[in-house]
């Protein structure tokens, strides 16, 4: 993902807001560099914790939906790409995939759906270009 640094990040684990595609994001800084406010940044981006299906929020189109249970301020939002055997959810979040570990029983037809997790531990880390 392409994002600019609204913060600066002195160090690998320091707080960081940026402004991106879908929006602004704040997550923990995984980069070896520092960054400072208006440096150009690209990242993927990570979950630390995995994600019970109880606590991720989904919405179909022209169907049913689910609003996920948490009072983070964070949240992330994409579309279900990818679903796999292990549990393992992939969102498009803006054109950037985002893979996230699930636990407990996924909705029927996860593929297609938006959905919206919270994200107090989200992580970027740098990706040459």
């Amino acid at each position: 993902m392409r994002a600019r640094a609204l913060t600066a990040a002195s160090g690998m684990g320091e707080r960081l807001a940026v402004l991106t595609s879908a929006g602004p994001m704040a997550g923990l800084w995984r980069g070896r560099h520092p960054v400072g406010v208006g440096d150009e940044l690209h990242f993927e981006m990570e979950l630390e914790n995995p994600r019970d299906w109880s606590e991720i929020g989904w919405r179909r189109v022209g169907g049913h939906s689910k609003v996920a249970p948490s009072s983070s301020p964070l949240w992330i939002e994409g579309t279900v790409t990818d679903f796999d055997q292990n549990g393992v959810l992939t969102l498009d979040v803006a054109g950037t995939p985002l893979m996230i570990d699930t636990t407990g029983e996924p909705p029927l037809g996860v593929v297609g759906l938006t959905v919206r997790v919270a994200a107090q531990d989200l992580q970027f880390f740098p990706v040459e270009v």
